[in-house]
């Protein structure tokens, strides 16, 4: 299972096709847009400026009871991106980076820009929301490929942020195994959570994996 920290707002490969669910890596936060009289600036082309970059080093670990906490400290809002949108027709944009707003905007400020997609639904198995400890959750399996993948994934983007994205919204981030000094693999199943509604679970484990009908 997954060890990450999961935050409210995780393809055999990369594809060009049409996108609803993917890992993607968190390359910065960005502030609330500000609006504006003349059109905003385009976000054809996004980047993060160094000083604003979340980077493993950055990954402050705290012991606690069950071991798991972790979080990125001192890590602000990029601001040259305050003025900058959403990406739109999130579903073609596999292969580039986007900036978009978490399930909950309503009540957080922060949005994110994040890579090219790392893993899409193509390489989930099984995927399902849960009520577990009060808190509702996704727990989904990975493809044979899928969790070679993903585990691939991991070992390279070890202490950083990973975004769970569907429909075009940031529904949860996560730490890759937060509380190790080591990396540890994963294995093909894991657990989504970071204060989803059950609605917003329900969504999720939908866009993450649906299963064939008879006859398929």
């Amino acid at each position: 299972m997954l060890s990450a920290v999961g935050f409210p707002l995780a393809q055999a490969s990369a594809s060009s096709g049409a996108e609803t669910f993917s890992f993607r890596q968190v390359l910065c936060f960005a502030p609330a847009v500000r609006a504006l009289p003349t059109p905003q600036r385009s976000n054809a082309k996004l980047q993060c400026l160094p000083a604003y970059r979340i980077v493993p080093t950055s990954l402050q670990i705290h012991k606690s009871p069950n071991n798991s906490t972790g979080y990125f400290e001192n890590v602000a809002p990029d601001p040259h991106l305050r003025e900058v949108p959403d990406t739109a027709n999130v579903s073609n944009t596999s292969s580039v980076n986007v900036l978009l707003s978490g399930v909950n905007a309503t009540t957080s400020s922060v949005r994110y820009v994040l890579g090219p997609a790392l893993l899409t639904s193509l390489s989930v198995s099984s995927a399902d929301s849960t009520q577990l400890n009060g808190q509702w959750v996704v727990n989904y399996g990975l493809s044979v490929h899928g969790a070679l993948l993903w585990d691939a994934i991991a070992r390279r983007n070890f202490h950083g942020e990973i975004a769970v994205v569907a429909n075009g919204m940031v529904y949860s981030v996560m730490i890759i195994e937060p509380s190790q000094r080591s990396y540890t693999q994963l294995g093909g199943f894991g657990e989504i959570n970071g204060g989803l509604t059950q609605s917003e679970a329900t969504v999720l484990a939908g866009q993450m994996w649906q299963p064939k009908k008879s006859g398929q």
